[in-house]
């Protein structure tokens, strides 16, 4: 068994493509936005009832 090769990602670790990982990626940014739209939009409601 070969280990610390170029070709070697991790002991049990299969390689993903390029285009896998940008898609997982995006998923995350997409995540990212939708979570930060619903914090900012809770902090305001707090904000306006007064309880932060």
């Amino acid at each position: 068994m070969k280990f610390n090769q170029p070709t070697d990602y991790g002991l049990f670790i299969t390689a993903i493509s390029w285009e896998y990982a940008l898609w997982i990626r995006a998923y995350a940014l997409g995540w990212f936005l939708i979570n930060d739209a619903v914090k900012i939009w809770t902090y305001r409601l707090l904000r306006r009832e007064r309880v932060a």
